[in-house]
Order: structure tokens, then sequence, then C-alpha cells
């Protein structure tokens, strides 16, 4: 089934790590090439067809840096969505702008949805075509890693299992975006994992988008697990410099 795909973009982190650097510029405005890290990002989904975008950002980003100014210089029909401080994590960021799609009928129950960090690029050709025309509940994007900093997925005959945030049970480190064939799906299971108690009564410290994974498969959902083509990340001061020393 053909359907509707929408965009998320989660950009509303501290960036705390640039910050450390020295560099006060909120991360998705800063320059790579004479573009905004965020368009980077944006290069996955080139050629896709994408029924809206959205981008979630920190208010004082707004107010200090025009991020929603820039944004709309690059694409016009972009939705922006304010915070006022920081979510629980990306799925929590990504739920507040999927409520705000379906309350304002942007979207549908039965659409998919992309949810994208703004510090990673990736190349998948089967990413790609099989989103459009899913056969499967959802569809995670992996890369071969033991780097505890990663989250990561179990997997059989290239069905998820199970997933895990910075825990290595596999080589297949995950990394965005994450698609879902549907936003209901998305719903319910983000609902659960905000309800979840662990056996000593902890919840979890951050809404991942990774773990979020674990909730659809334990409501019967089927999610397919590709191989990234390439994969770029800058999402530290580190890896934004090793990309500039090699152009």
């Amino acid at each position: 089934m053909n359907r509707k795909i929408h965009l998320i973009m989660t950009m509303a982190g501290e960036g705390s790590r640039f910050k450390d650097a020295g560099i006060d510029m909120p991360k998705p405005l800063i320059d790579l090439n004479g573009e905004p890290l965020f368009k980077h990002a944006m290069s996955t989904v080139f050629g896709i067809d994408i029924a809206s975008m959205t981008f979630v950002v920190r208010k004082e980003h707004i107010d200090k840096y025009d991020i929603d100014k820039k944004i709309f210089n690059i694409y016009p029909q972009a939705y922006i969505i304010p915070v006022e401080k920081t979510t629980r994590g990306a799925a929590d960021t990504a739920f507040l702008a999927v409520r705000s799609l379906i309350l304002n009928d942007v979207a549908d129950f039965d659409d998919s949805v992309v949810i994208m960090d703004c510090d990673v690029a990736v190349e998948s050709y089967e990413w790609r075509h099989d989103i459009q025309n899913p056969d499967c509940d959802g569809i995670l994007l992996s890369f071969k890693s033991k780097d505890p900093k990663y989250s990561y997925a179990t997997e059989k005959d290239g069905e998820v299992i199970s997933t895990a945030e910075k825990i290595v049970i596999s080589e297949h480190a995950l990394t965005s975006p994450y698609f879902i064939s549907n936003i209901e799906d998305f719903i319910d299971a983000f609902h659960d994992m905000e309800s979840f108690k662990s056996n000593d009564g902890m919840t979890y410290k951050e809404m991942y988008m990774s773990i979020l994974y674990n909730f659809l498969i334990a409501n019967r959902k089927k999610i397919r697990l590709i191989d990234v083509d390439s994969i770029t990340s800058f999402g530290t001061p580190e890896e934004l410099e090793a990309i500039k020393n090699k152009v």
C-alpha cells in the first residue's frame, strides 16, 4: 500500500558537545561547505515524495538565530514547531510533531512517518525504494560497529528482534532516519513506552527512537533491518572537523 510520507526532523537538542567546544551556533545551523548541517542531513530523502516536512526547534534558536527563517528560506512549505525546553528525548520530540500533524489535519493515522536527526546523512537505495512501497511496519537502518556510543539491533533473516541503546548486542549499529509505516502504530508504541516501568521501577532516562521500536515489536509489528550504502555523521565537533579535512 502506497501511503503519504511525512518527514519530521528533530532539532530541539541542546548541542552540548559543540557548546563545550566553544561553538555557540546551534548545531543544525553550523556551516559545512556553505550549507547548514540540517540541509546536509536532508540529502538522505532527496528524490522521495514527501507529503509534509516538520522541523521541531528550540524557541531560543528562533529568537536568537532566526532558525525558522533559515528553514523557510530552503523549504518554504515547512512546518515549524518550537519547544520551550529540552524534551524527554527524540521519540518525545517526534510525538509533539506527530500530534500537531494529526490535530491540524495535515496527516492521517494511516500515513507513514520518517523521523530524522539533523546531524547524519545516509545513502541507501533499498531504503529509498522500500519506504515508498513498504511491505512491513517499520524499517531501521544499520551499519557495522562495536562502539557502545550507538544504539543496536538484533535480527533474524532481516527482521528486527530487539533493540538496545548504548549497549552492543550485535554488530548492527543503528542510525537515523527511522521509518514507521503507520502513524497510529507510532502513537501506540510511544504511549506504551511512556507508561513502561522496568522491574526496578525506573522509567527510561531518555525516550530514544531506537527503544521505541521494541514496543512496535511487542505489538507484533514487523520491522526490517537494512544496511546503509554509506553514512556521513557530523554530530560532534570531531566528526565535523574530520569531514572538513577530507575536502
